[in-house]
């Protein structure tokens, strides 16, 4: 059984088939790193607070591998802007980063000093779970233990697919695809045409560059490569850059807030 799935997995990458990404509601909104830009970026407070708004689609957050293997919520290698800890996340066994709290970042504030963890990857996926949105996550140049760690638990946790990761890293992307058919996200600032090459035939590959840079020309080549497109870096309150992004069929992106976006 466990080969036959593995076979259809292959063929599938084989064949190039295109990503089917969750039905997004319109324009499919994701929370960067939850509401960051009213609460510590990566926090479960971020996160949950997003989830209340109703809005979202999406939640994105960013993953890392601590150095005995579990999988926490932390954008930067280093812990010193988030934390003011020296080092990096990959340094630290979880029970170690657990006894530290967050001390800035996106949306920091001083009231929260002293207050919040490091969240790990399953709290946040609970959350998700708990308001019904996708998971958007981001690989930060995990080890290939990492890569499928991220996706046993999704998959344990009951997403079963309805997911999407994300990574600036070709590799995570690649190793992903051995074990998923979710919709994988390569982000870059903007494409070259080397770039969206590297991607075909990897099946379910989808495009993610920065939003301020997408171009007509790029969604007209992009589109003549089946590829569909998301996007990420929509600043806040920027509804005219959303209009232009629908109009040109961006079919979803992540903002730090959802204020006067007109979604």
């Amino acid at each position: 059984m466990r080969k036959a799935v593995c076979l259809f997995l292959f063929v599938l990458l084989c064949l190039g088939a295109p990503a089917q990404l969750p039905s997004p509601r319109g324009f499919g909104l994701q929370a960067h790193r939850g509401l960051c830009k009213r609460y510590p970026e990566n926090s479960l407070l971020s996160f949950r607070e997003a989830g209340k708004v109703g809005v979202y689609y999406g939640m994105e957050t960013d993953i890392q591998l601590t150095s005995d293997g579990h999988l926490v919520c932390m954008h930067d290698d280093s812990l010193m802007r988030t934390v003011g800890v020296k080092g990096r996340v990959a340094d630290y066994t979880l029970r170690e980063l657990r006894r530290m709290r967050l001390s800035g970042g996106r949306g920091w504030d001083n009231r929260y000093a002293g207050k919040l963890k490091i969240p790990t990857f399953r709290e946040y996926l609970r959350i998700c779970r708990r308001y019904g949105l996708v998971p958007y996550v981001e690989m930060k140049n995990l080890p290939d233990e990492g890569v499928q760690k991220a996706i046993d638990l999704l998959s344990h946790m009951g997403f079963d697919g309805k997911y999407v990761l994300t990574s600036f890293y070709f590799k995570n992307l690649a190793e992903a695809a051995k074990y998923t058919t979710a919709p994988l996200e390569y982000m870059r600032p903007d494409f070259g045409i080397d770039d969206v090459e590297r991607c075909e035939g990897a099946g379910n590959f989808v495009l993610r560059p920065d939003a301020r840079k997408i171009t007509p020309a790029f969604m007209e080549y992009a589109r003549s490569k089946g590829f569909l497109v998301e996007c990420y870096g929509i600043p806040p309150g920027d509804a005219g850059l959303v209009a232009r992004l629908i109009a040109l069929g961006v079919i979803g992106g992540t903002c730090d807030d959802y204020e006067g976006l007109n979604l």
